[in-house]
């Protein structure tokens, strides 16, 4: 959520072996683009390029709606997609960070797809590695538990 002080909150969500990761290695990996031998581009991974994805949803929102905005798929599988993410807990966990929105690094992602538009999605990239031990990174952050009434240590 956007504040007057140019600062702005976004969610990491994830699962659980991927947080306990980002807690261990204080390392949040950017999402990378998958080809194809011949150099083509496979899968969705990363529609708005590569980095960390955030989104403004709060854990307090419904999971499958947290989901159908982070695991977007295509049109004719979105309800797929969104069990999927769901069953496997890619939505059960996630890393709060406040961010200065002035930030270079850090952009607002326009869908392009008219039914995502639709959806009122909430997608932000982060164009790179986030080590939280940097000195680069001078952002406020906690891990959390969708569900659950307090932040995990």
């Amino acid at each position: 959520m956007a504040s007057a002080s140019g600062k702005i909150t976004l969610y990491h969500y994830t699962n659980k072996k991927a947080i306990d990761s980002i807690k261990t290695d204080k390392k949040l990996n950017k999402s990378l683009e998958k080809k194809n031998k011949d150099g083509k581009k496979i899968g969705s991974d990363t529609q708005h390029g590569e980095g960390v994805y955030f989104t403004t949803l709060t854990p307090g929102t419904a999971k499958e709606e947290i989901a159908k905005n982070n695991y977007d798929g295509n049109a004719r599988n979105l309800p797929n997609v969104v069990k999927k993410a769901i069953k496997n807990g890619r939505v059960d966990y996630y890393i709060k960070i406040t961010f200065d929105k002035n930030d270079t690094k850090l952009k607002e992602c326009e869908d392009t797809k008219k039914y995502l538009i639709a959806m009122g999605r909430s997608v932000w990239l982060y164009e790179d590695v986030i080590d939280l031990t940097s000195d680069k990174f001078k952002y406020d952050y906690e891990f959390g538990e969708t569900g659950a009434s307090q932040a995990l240590a």
